[in-house]
């Protein structure tokens, strides 16, 4: 189990089975599964609200978490699967890149312009960066960006750094 802020808490399916009932009867709001979208969601709450939040997840912690397909040479069905579930969502076995703008993975503009996506992408970054993200997120200026720009024009495919 792991405790935010002494008021969101993350727990796996088993363990809540298990001792921490009675720390879902305390719950004000309950938020089912550990991606990103729950962990933020249960972040703003713990944060801008008296309310106690409890986080349902039925993967395994991020350092618990790994694959063993390469050491069996091809899935082994583990249930949950620890790639798809666990704390962090899928992203957590990934590369771990994070796209830092509104326009990437869908478009935030028509549902609340563009003023405010670029708020809530800030929020993002400030959030990755006080739990431990390295400084160095993102570096536009680097020399193989203009080569990729120049390479993607010529296909006429919009690059966006």
């Amino acid at each position: 189990m792991v405790r935010l802020k002494n008021k969101a808490y993350i727990c796996g399916f088993p363990f809540w089975y298990g001792r921490s009932r009675s720390m879902a009867l305390k719950a004000d709001v309950a938020i089912v599964g550990a991606g990103p979208a729950g962990l933020f969601a249960a972040l703003e709450l713990a944060k801008n609200s008296k309310l106690k939040v409890l986080v349902v997840e039925q993967g395994k912690l991020p350092q618990e978490r790994f694959c063993p397909e390469q050491s069996y040479k091809g899935c082994v069905k583990c249930s949950p699967c620890n790639v798809l579930s666990g704390v962090g969502g899928a992203g957590t076995l990934s590369s771990g890149r994070l796209n830092l703008r509104p326009d990437i993975g869908g478009n935030l503009y028509p549902m609340v312009g563009e003023e405010e996506a670029w708020k809530l992408v800030k929020r993002v970054e400030e959030v990755f960066l006080y739990y431990g993200s390295p400084s160095f997120l993102y570096n536009p200026d680097r020399p193989e960006v203009e080569e990729l720009e120049r390479r993607a024009a010529a296909a006429g495919v919009k690059f966006i750094p």
